[in-house]
């Protein structure tokens, strides 16, 4: 996962995009999707220049669309979502917007909502022999409502640390390091 990081004043940009191998996974679902729509639309084509019955085509011109759907969305998401991150510290606000290219889902929340910044331990398998695990971190504006903002995500302990701290300097919170916990 990368973390891209912009300072401009009293505002810090973090955008979150995934790694490259999470939008390779992405592609083919989104791939067969477009194909199943496509197919889906030259049923719906048939139906309207009467090439085909509806009463024969219906139940399978609405499954098709759902399955197309199945794999049309979560290869979008995964090939073209992106995460944006704003920190306003003069209007002391944090606004995350989840942007999926065609749609920006956006959410603007008070600082004083966040108690601590913490640092996360996330582990994550990988495809090696040895079943190893690579491990990854997580910092994140956490308060007592439990609805916390990731913020960064590493695959350094020490950048994330790092980070963790420096946000932690900028917006006057507490740095809480969890990387031991078992619960992440």
């Amino acid at each position: 996962m990368s973390t891209l990081v912009t300072e401009d004043g009293t505002t810090v940009t973090i955008a979150l995009a995934g790694p490259p191998t999470a939008r390779l996974f992405g592609l083919p679902f989104l791939l067969v999707g477009v194909y199943l729509l496509l197919q889906w639309l030259g049923g719906v084509a048939d139906i309207v220049r009467g090439r085909a019955a509806l009463g024969e085509m219906a139940i399978g011109t609405v499954l098709l669309l759902l399955i197309a759907l199945a794999f049309l969305v979560p290869g979008w998401v995964l090939t073209l979502g992106r995460s944006l991150v704003t920190l306003d510290t003069a209007a002391q606000t944090v606004t995350t917007v989840r942007d999926l290219r065609v749609y920006r889902h956006r959410e603007t929340r008070t600082l004083t909502e966040f108690d601590r910044v913490e640092v996360a331990h996330l582990s994550v398998g990988t495809n090696t022999t040895s079943g190893s695990r690579r491990a990854q971190y997580q910092v994140e504006l956490a308060g007592e409502r439990g609805a916390n903002v990731v913020v960064g995500l590493f695959e350094d302990d020490g950048d994330a640390v790092a980070f963790g701290r420096s946000l932690s300097q900028r917006l006057g919170l507490p740095v809480r390091d969890r990387r031991a916990d078992e619960r992440h």
